[in-house]
């Protein structure tokens, strides 16, 4: 659960640094880790702070049951658009989410990824 805590404050905060961003509309993804009241809440609460900072934003697909097997195809849904700016997740297996996300972005370590692009 802290590890869930954590990746929507990240999250949050890279929503807030990006009202001032103007040139180009950023798009971001959020991805839940099943579905259930809690990520029903955080979709909302991402949307309305997407709207507010006028991001756009996506929301993939709500596992059905809670487990790396039901996200990882979702995940690799999603960062196979090529322009997603900034995914945020709640991971069921960061184990098994990390090969998904080093095929796409650049990753030094298990988080801090970015565009290859970049």
């Amino acid at each position: 659960m802290k590890k869930v805590i954590v990746g929507l404050l990240c999250g949050c905060l890279v929503l807030s640094l990006a009202a001032g961003v103007n040139a180009k509309k950023l798009r971001f993804a959020f991805m839940p880790g099943i579905a259930d009241p809690f990520y029903f809440t955080m979709e909302k609460g991402a949307k309305a702070k997407a709207e507010e900072l006028g991001v756009e934003l996506i929301v993939g697909e709500f596992p059905k049951a809670w487990g790396p097997e039901y996200q990882v195809p979702i995940m690799k849904a999603l960062v196979a658009r090529g322009d997603i700016d900034l995914l945020f997740t709640a991971p069921t297996s960061t184990e098994a989410l990390i090969p998904v996300l080093k095929e796409h972005y650049l990753c030094p370590g298990s988080f801090n990824c970015r565009p290859r692009s970049l």
